[in-house]
């Protein structure tokens, strides 16, 4: 009788499937708005301290319990849409962005740390911490991803949990931003508001003549 066998994922999956493909720093703002937009958020806050390459997003959507940030997020691969793709529609109607379950690794790709911090209407705050150096490491030693445990959120993103007004939302935290250049956008203390048709930013554009502004709808 044959011996049992099963499936091994080696960590360069994360290499093939995000974190060498999403370069663009507007890719990664604009997967963690279609984050907050799936989790029916009202408004996301975005800030990017470029004296110290960190940039903060926070929103108030549903959030994430730590059951739901193990085998929703961290579980590459998970679509909101269900197995079939039938399941289209947030519990407050909007159509989901979200569809394969691997936008989430662009985050990996611009930063040297991320931080994940999360709560919902019923379950305490919830996070993790994702390192790349500490994935490169595992990918070094050809690790599965059954091998590789995360540690907890910094203190920060819990801090930033908490400004909330709302009883739930997400966090994240990049520090040691990764991108060509960063400083071609100024996002500090930048709101978005999301309704259920659209989600509507205003970005400061900076170059070396001349400052502007632009209004889009992702």
């Amino acid at each position: 009788m044959s011996q049992e066998h099963k499936f091994l994922i080696s960590m360069t999956i994360l290499d093939h499937l995000g974190r060498q493909l999403y370069r663009n720093f507007i890719t990664v703002i604009g997967e963690a708005i279609s984050n907050a937009w799936d989790a029916d958020a009202r408004n996301v806050w975005i800030e990017l301290d470029h004296s110290t390459q960190t940039l903060s997003i926070l929103d108030d959507g549903h959030g994430m319990s730590s059951k739901d940030l193990d085998d929703k997020f961290l579980k590459i691969g998970y679509t909101k849409r269900g197995r079939k793709g039938t399941e289209r529609r947030s519990a407050s109607g909007r159509p989901y962005i979200g569809a394969k379950g691997i936008g989430k690794l662009a985050l990996l790709s611009c930063a040297d740390t991320i931080s994940i911090a999360s709560k919902t209407t019923t379950t305490e705050p919830t996070g993790c911490l994702i390192s790349n150096i500490e994935l490169d490491q595992a990918i070094t030693n050809d690790l599965t991803t059954e091998e590789v445990t995360l540690g907890d959120a910094i203190p920060q993103a819990y801090e930033l949990l908490g400004k909330l007004t709302s009883n739930s939302g997400t966090a994240l935290i990049l520090n040691g931003m990764r991108t060509a250049n960063p400083a071609i956008f100024n996002c500090s203390g930048l709101p978005i508001f999301i309704d259920r048709s659209r989600i509507s930013y205003l970005l400061q554009q900076r170059g070396n003549h001349s400052t502007g502004s632009r209004k889009a709808d992702l």
